[in-house]
Formats: C-alpha cells, sequence, structure tokens
C-alpha cells in the first residue's frame, strides 16, 4: 500500500510534468484585448512636444525615438521600470538584480486613457510625471520609486471647466501575458525548467481575511472572467516560483475583475464607481506597486503583503496533505533558517532537516511496514474467505471481521502511518521546489540549489536525460532499486499474479522516481537522497527479520 500510494503520488505529479513540457504556450501571437474605452481625439499634447521634452538622466532615458510611442527607463539598481507615454502606462518591471522578467504589463494604467498620448512633464532620479489636456480636462500621472521594492502611482483628474463632469473608469492592476511569443521575448524558453516552473504560476487577489487564488496560471477560459463589488480589495497579486508582485490601492475602491482577452491574457482590475468632479475639483486614485522576492523576511515590512506567500499545492494534492501542507512547509522552513544561521550552509541545513524529519518519522515508517508486511502474510488465507462468500458479501465482510480480531491485524495499519506523514511530504515539495532563498546557493558541486546539480553537461543530448547529467536524481534511483529489492525480500510470493505486479514495481517505481526528481531544483533532490537512504536502510533492516512465506 505504501508503495502504491506513493507511486500514485509521484505519477501525479510526473503527469503535470509532462503535460507542461509537451504543451508549450501556442505559437500564434495573442490578439490584442479591445480597449475599455474610446480615444478622445482632442488631445493637445502632440508626439513632436513629448520628444523634445526629454530630458536624460542617469535613471530615465529615452530607449525609443519613434515619436508615436515614447518608452522610458527607470532603473533604481534593483529594478528597472519601462514606461510609454501612450496611455502613460507603466509598461513592465524588470527584476534586474535576478534577472527575472514576470510575464505582467500595463500595472496600474487607467482605462479611460489607455491610447492617449501623455507628454513628458517632469522627471528626476526617482521620478516620471506624464501629463496630457482633453478639452477642459487636466490628466497628470506619476511614479515614483520608494526604497527598493516598490513603485506608487497616482493620477490626477482636474475639472477646469464651469460644469460638473461625470467622469469614472477602473485601473488595471496589470495583465497577465503569458503568449508565447511574449515569453520568448523575456527569455522564458531559454531556461529548460521554464515550463514545469510555469506550473507555480498563480494570481490572487486578498479581500478582507480572504484570498482568492487561480494556480497554474497559464491558461485563461470564460469561466476566469468574474467581477464583483466588494469594498475591502486590499490588493492583487501576481506570483511564479520565487517573485511576486503586488499592487495595491491607496484610494477606496468598489471591487475587482478579472477579464480574458484571450488563453493567454489576462487582465485584472480595480473597479471604481463613477463619481462627480466639481468646477475646478480633482479626482485622485493612487497604487502601490510591490516587486520583489516572495521572502516572508521581506514582505512582512509591506503588512499583508506577506501573506501571498503559501505553499499549498491546491485541490486534490491539500486533501491528501490534509490541509497542513502549507503550515508543515512554513515550519520546516523557520527550522531551515535555524540550522542555517548555526552553520551557514543551505546545503547542509536541507540535509540536517531531512534527517531530523527521517528520525520522527521512522516509528510511523517502521510500523507501517511491518503491519504491511502483517498483512501480506495472510493475503492468501483472506482471498480464500474472498472467494468462499463472493457471492455473500454480508458474510464475507462478518468473516475477515472476525479474521482479523483473531490474528490482530489493522487492514489500515499501512496506509495510516503514511498518510499522517502526507503534509510534511506535500510540505517539503513545495518548499523545496519554491523557496527564494535557494537562488545562487551553492553546496559542494552544486552551483545552485534553486536548479539541478548539473555535474556535467554534456555536448549531446541523451535520451530523457538531455544534456546534463544530474547525480543527485541518478543516487535517488539507484537508491530506489535497492529499496525495491530488499522490500522483495520481505515477502515470499507464490502467487503469479502478486509476483508479477511486484516485479513491475521493482522496475516502475525507480523509473518514475528519476524521471520526476531529474529536473527539479537539486535542494529538492538532495533532501530526497537522504530520505531515500534512510528508507532504504529501513527497509534492509526489516530483510534481515523473519522471511514471510505467501502461500
Amino acid at each position: 500500500m505504501e508503495k502504491r500510494m506513493l507511486l500514485a503520488l509521484f505519477l501525479s505529479f510526473f503527469v503535470l510534468t509532462l503535460w507542461s513540457t509537451f504543451n508549450p504556450p501556442k505559437r500564434n501571437g495573442a490578439p490584442e484585448s479591445k480597449e475599455l474605452s474610446q480615444i478622445h481625439k482632442n488631445s493637445v499634447s502632440e508626439p513632436s512636444e513629448v520628444q523634445n521634452e526629454i530630458v536624460e538622466t542617469n535613471n530615465i532615458i529615452n530607449i525609443n525615438n519613434n515619436t508615436n510611442n515614447i518608452k522610458y527607463e527607470l532603473d533604481n539598481g534593483y529594478f528597472v521600470a519601462t514606461f510609454t507615454n501612450i496611455g502613460a502606462k507603466l509598461e513592465s518591471l524588470f527584476i534586474k538584480a535576478e534577472n527575472v522578467h514576470p510575464p505582467l504589463v500595463d500595472f496600474s494604467s487607467f482605462d479611460k486613457f489607455t491610447l492617449i498620448p501623455f507628454s513628458l512633464k517632469r522627471q528626476t532620479a526617482n521620478e516620471i510625471v506624464f501629463v496630457a489636456r482633453l478639452d477642459n480636462i487636466e490628466i497628470i500621472k506619476t511614479f515614483s520609486v520608494e526604497g527598493q521594492y516598490v513603485i506608487k502611482s497616482a493620477i490626477q483628474v482636474t475639472n477646469n471647466s464651469d460644469k460638473r463632469i461625470s467622469f469614472g473608469g477602473n485601473v488595471k492592476a496589470f495583465r497577465i501575458d503569458v503568449s508565447h511569443e511574449t515569453l520568448k521575448k523575456k527569455g522564458y524558453f531559454d531556461n529548460a525548467n521554464a515550463s514545469r516552473n510555469g506550473m507555480l504560476n498563480e494570481y490572487a487577489i486578498k479581500i478582507g481575511n480572504k484570498i482568492i487564488r487561480k494556480n497554474n496560471a497559464n491558461v485563461f477560459k470564460d469561466k476566469h472572467n468574474k467581477s464583483e463589488m466588494l469594498e475591502n480589495v486590499e490588493w492583487i497579486a501576481f506570483r511564479d516560483r520565487h517573485f511576486c508582485s503586488i499592487v495595491k490601492p491607496l484610494d477606496p475602491v468598489k471591487g475587482y475583475q478579472t477579464s480574458v482577452n484571450s488563453e493567454k491574457m489576462l487582465d485584472l482590475y480595480f473597479l471604481n464607481d463613477n463619481p462627480s468632479i466639481d468646477p475646478g475639483a480633482e479626482l485622485r486614485f493612487g497604487t502601490e506597486i510591490f516587486i520583489g522576492p516572495q521572502e516572508v523576511d521581506v514582505l512582512k515590512k509591506f503588512g499583508s503583503f506577506r501573506d501571498i506567500v503559501s505553499y499549498k499545492i491546491g485541490g486534490f494534492f491539500d486533501i491528501f496533505a490534509l490541509g497542513l501542507g502549507d503550515p508543515a512547509a512554513k515550519g520546516i522552513l523557520i527550522l531551515l533558517k535555524i540550522i542555517k544561521n548555526l552553520i551557514h550552509s543551505w546545503g547542509f541545513s536541507i540535509i540536517i532537516v531531512a534527517l531530523f524529519i527521517c528520525g520522527i518519522t521512522y516509528p510511523l515508517t517502521l510500523k507501517s511496514m511491518r503491519s504491511m508486511k502483517k498483512v501480506q502474510a495472510f493475503q492468501p488465507e483472506m482471498a480464500k474467505i474472498k472467494e468462499k462468500h463472493k457471492n455473500n458479501p454480508q458474510k464475507m465482510n462478518q468473516e475477515m471481521m472476525e479474521f482479523y480480531k483473531k490474528h490482530k491485524i489493522n487492514p489500515l495499519g499501512g496506509c495510516l502511518p503514511m498518510f499522517f506523514q502526507m503534509p510534511l511530504f506535500y510540505g517539503v515539495i513545495q518548499l523545496l521546489w519554491r523557496y527564494v532563498g535557494f537562488r545562487g546557493e551553492s553546496f559542494l558541486w552544486i552551483k545552485d540549489l534553486s536548479e539541478p546539480d548539473r555535474l556535467f553537461i554534456l555536448s549531446v543530448n541523451l535520451p530523457v536525460l538531455g544534456n546534463e547529467i544530474n547525480i543527485l536524481p541518478i543516487i535517488v534511483f539507484v537508491l530506489a532499486i535497492f529499496q525495491q529489492k530488499f522490500s522483495g525480500k520481505n515477502v515470499n510470493v507464490s502467487d503469479p499474479n502478486q509476483a508479477l505486479q511486484m516485479k513491475m514495481m521493482r522496475i516502475m517505481f525507480p523509473a518514475m522516481i528519476i524521471l520526476f526528481f531529474y529536473r527539479f531544483a537539486s535542494a529538492m533532490a538532495l533532501y530526497f537522497t537522504i530520505y531515500y537512504s534512510f528508507s532504504t536502510f529501513t527497509q534492509w533492516k526489516m530483510s534481515k527479520e523473519q522471511n514471510v512465506v505467501v502461500s
């Protein structure tokens, strides 16, 4: 039962991995989204005026001389923000220090002005201001960098007429764009693990004490169109494997909306009402945009932004984890950090935590193995009872219960101990796969614990393995073979069908182990190398006990 459960779990992950690997984003460009408002054609901001007003500084540079679409970069050392005068939009954010470009565009853009050309009003080292005038309406859009991870946006609309005007519009937090061409331009397809890591893409909306999450945010369908009028929308966010982008409204909003543009594009909005602006009055709306690592120690400085961090897998897997995968992962991370602060090595910290977890789960593991061994020993006799009463289920169940009671057998004794370890199992997988602290951390021959260990890079591609020789998954593969060998010694099987099943298991389980781990983070492979070393030792110890004959 233990092996079948583990096989099912690994197979689930493997199927997801194959799906993402062999179903990459389509090459056809996604269609452009429909604008939410018409262009106001009376703008006094001419493209030539915009070009003439540009002043170069060390931080803001004109990077496109196309007078119809002038772009600027603001670089604070950690991230690079790219702006366009069309719509006065923050077009994209690039985490320069980490060489990470989230698949997001159009941060904090007002849907009324998406296609209006703005003039550059002012620029400093940490601020850029755009302006446009539409008849008697003046619009000023300001972006300012605050600290390492934050850029704030503010829009100010002034009514210079002598009449009250009705003015409405929603603010786009950002657009998720995972179309093939967009990702290719950003270098995603230079990374062999891009498809696998894309499974961790997620958008989230915090509403009061609740967070709505959509994981595997790579494909969008009509069912993802949603609009809710709620006044307690706190922020809208996107996260990938290691980093997150969070947009928080600094003024009241009336709700949120998710709008599908195509299979690979989704817009997320803050909904506003339609306020009236008196003559000479102003309308203001601001946002705070965070872009940085999914590290609680960083995010907790921004209040509820820390809530974006979660190690839940979602759906079916959370059932196996009893809903405890996330707290288990966070508890393990605290332990890892304590050890890391003492010995200053993430690699050795992972090994110590692996040994610790193996130690505390050893009694459950041993009990599970012995219980399964006992059940297997009586399988022939139980099979006879089932055959004898196959037409009388009630009688069969009655005799089976008496048989269990007589021989002191717990039919679930082999499964329950392993089931209770599922939160740790899933928590460890998510943590070692997701945790940003492993990025760039070396250990022994491993250059980066967040990537495969890559002991050798070959000049040719091998079947399944590609051009990388990752030694840790190979070690786990060898350990799995020995584990199957030792477990086979625990039970002598005379039933041909059962013998065939065990033979297939001895082949399939190690094969699936190497396929599962081969291209995942070496931090995960390192942990499971220790785990399977311990598990193989336990099976070896069991094989030394008196064999059970199943006749």
